[in-house]
This record gives structure tokens, C-alpha cells and sequence, in this order.
């Protein structure tokens, strides 16, 4: 008698990609705040604004502040502690995180398909500095894949939080 023996992931490996994105993310972005991955945040506002410019500081630490919340949402998805909340809350906040990554992104790439095709005209100041293609190449290949990872790796989680808390009572 032969038995296979299989290894299933746990329903809550999504939750901790999750987390473990939003703590990258937003670490990247604490850094850059203070001044780090200057080339990154130039061909994202432009020379001009990545020098110093308060409003693109304020921007960096709060998309920072915003991803560390987040990763304690993921990790509410895949934790007990979660369940104590109403079932309802994790989820919508879960949806709500999910639907603002995937949507930045995916419009951001419908942007970029319009401009290449000649349909709208981007002027940003990285568009005038490093020129069009260099811009579309560093905002299709750096700057929107990880909303569109994170977004997914949320809607996983959150996916699996409603059917996991549908199936079983909250602790306590």
C-alpha cells in the first residue's frame, strides 16, 4: 500500500506574503523619504521635485506609514487576534487594500498604453526630464509591479480570511 504524502500550503501563506510586502514597501519608502534611492524617486517626480520638494517627502512618509498599517492588516487576516474584530471589518479593509493597489496600477499602465499610442499626452516633469520611453520603461518595469503584487497578495489574503472565518466561530 502506497501512500502519497502531499504538503498543502496553509490558507494563510498569502496573509504573510502580504505582510511581508507591505513592511518592504513601506520601509523602501521611509527610506527614501530620508533621502535614500535618489535615482528612483527622480524618475518618479522629476530632478527638480526629488530635491527637497515638502509635499513629495510628506508623500513618501505617509505611503510608509500607510504600508506598515497595512501589513498589520495582513497579518490581522491571517491571525487569531484577527477574528476578534467584527467579522466584517478585516474583510472590507482587506477588499478596500486590495482594490486601491490593483486599481493604481492597472490604471496607471491604461495611462501609459493611451500616451504610447498617441491617444493622451503625458507632461509630468520626469516625462520632460528623462524623456518618454525611459519614463514608461521605469514606471512598467519599477514603479507599478509591486502595487499590482501587492493588490493580488491582499485579495488572496483576504479571499481566504472570509472563507477560513465563515467556516469556523471566532475564538474566545
Amino acid at each position: 500500500m502506497t501512500r502519497r504524502l502531499t504538503r498543502r500550503w496553509p490558507d494563510t501563506w498569502a496573509g504573510h506574503a502580504a505582510c511581508g510586502w507591505a513592511v518592504l514597501f513601506g520601509l523602501a519608502h521611509i527610506y527614501a523619504g530620508f533621502g535614500g534611492a535618489r535615482v528612483i524617486i527622480e524618475h518618479s517626480v522629476g530632478k527638480e521635485r526629488a530635491s527637497g520638494d515638502s509635499f513629495v517627502m510628506v508623500g513618501l512618509f505617509g505611503t510608509g506609514a500607510l504600508c506598515l498599517a497595512a501589513a498589520a492588516l495582513a497579518l490581522a487576516l491571517t491571525r487569531p487576534w484577527g477574528r476578534v474584530l467584527p467579522r466584517w471589518m478585516p474583510i472590507v479593509a482587506g477588499w478596500t487594500a486590495a482594490a486601491v493597489l490593483i486599481i493604481h496600477s492597472l490604471g496607471a499602465f491604461v495611462i501609459l498604453t493611451l500616451a504610447g499610442a498617441d491617444v493622451i499626452e503625458l507632461r509630468t516633469e520626469a516625462v520632460r526630464t528623462f524623456g518618454f520611453t525611459e519614463t514608461v520603461l521605469w514606471n512598467v518595469f519599477v514603479f507599478e509591479p509591486p502595487f499590482l503584487l501587492g493588490g493580488t497578495l491582499f485579495a488572496l489574503a483576504t479571499r481566504a480570511f472570509t472563507k477560513r472565518s465563515a467556516a469556523s466561530p471566532a475564538p474566545g
